[in-house]
């Protein structure tokens, strides 16, 4: 996604690492520091830009030290999620660099999910006092907590089922976060439920997005590591409404090259690419929508710039693949 929207906030997302690694540097636990650290220099920062914005967006005044400290706060808490999907899914790593998980193992990134999330909230203690009286009990911070794994630990036999998890964790966790921030520049209700309401579809259509990335390879790792691992993932279940398509012939086993081509020839001609594809763009569309009606035209335009390059590359993946299968 290396596109008009990171271009335009590369700045921002510059002051905002060093901010965090700073901050990271006053770990006291070498293990940790390591493990925090790679993710921090590697992430895109996405969560904390966005924050960043929508507190600009929706009417905030914060100093740029202040929009910087509040970034980093959800930033910082929302690394717990990637940290703990490392143990679940056992990522060695991530964007072609070590997660540590190999080297120190799951009980220090473990230790690392925990740490990040409470530095991340002891951040931003002093920005939630009006989220907290006016908006906790609507959008519930641990519910947005219980989205981290929410897509790692519950089960499904549906695809109707598969996307209310898609729904309840990457919607809230993305969501909250940026309610949070939208609080700190505003008390309009309306410009709060469309943040939430942005926040919500971009993240499942984001988590849409990114079953069709690893499923491609486009992770800076290996391709379909989630269906490698045994995760039934959206493809699926649109490939198994199909006579023939047996899911248990590529669930939970290393793929070889002939297999990995054979799964992607049915998912292709089946049209289960394609209807993923369709799904993530509904919620990416409906995000859009809210957006416009959450933040004044220029931080729509930013943030729209990164909507129209998701959906722009996942169209450019899911053509390329067809063309390459069918």
């Amino acid at each position: 996604m290396q596109d008009k929207f990171f271009i335009e906030s590369k700045e921002i997302r510059e002051l905002l690492r060093v901010r965090i690694l700073e901050k990271t540097k006053t770990i006291p636990n070498s293990k940790l520091r390591d493990i925090i650290s790679q993710r921090h220099s590697t992430s895109s920062l996405l969560k904390g830009v966005l924050s960043y914005f929508v507190h600009e967006g929706v009417g905030g005044n914060f100093s740029e030290d202040k929009k910087l400290e509040l970034a980093s706060g959800i930033e910082i808490f929302c690394s717990a999620g990637a940290l703990l999907d490392n143990v679940i899914d056992e990522h060695e790593e991530r964007n072609g660099k070590t997660t540590f998980l190999k080297e120190y193992g799951k009980n220090m990134q473990l230790a690392a999910s925990q740490y990040v999330l409470h530095q991340g909230l002891k951040i931003l203690s002093p920005f939630m006092s009006r989220f907290n009286e006016k908006y906790s009990d609507k959008y519930k911070i641990e519910e947005a907590i219980i989205g981290m794994i929410g897509m790692d630990i519950e089960s499904s036999e549906t695809l109707e089922e598969r996307i209310e998890i898609v729904e309840k964790s990457n919607g809230t966790f993305n969501s909250v976060p940026l309610v949070i921030a939208a609080a700190t520049g505003t008390e309009d209700k309306n410009k709060i439920n469309n943040v939430e309401k942005y926040g919500y579809n971009l993240g499942a259509g984001l988590a849409i997005y990114e079953e069709v990335r690893d499923l491609l390879g486009e992770h800076g790792r290996k391709k379909a590591t989630e269906v490698e691992s045994g995760r039934m993932i959206i493809p699926f279940y649109y490939a198994v409404q199909k006579k023939d398509f047996n899911p248990k012939n590529y669930l939970n086993k290393e793929l070889s090259e002939k297999e990995y081509g054979e799964m992607m020839q049915k998912l292709v001609q089946n049209g289960s690419l394609k209807r993923s594809e369709d799904l993530s763009k509904t919620y990416l569309n409906l995000s859009q929508t809210a957006l416009r009606d959450a933040v004044n035209s220029e931080i729509y335009q930013k943030l729209n710039n990164l909507t129209e390059s998701i959906l722009n590359e996942l169209d450019e993946l899911v053509r390329t693949t067809e063309n390459r299968y069918s």
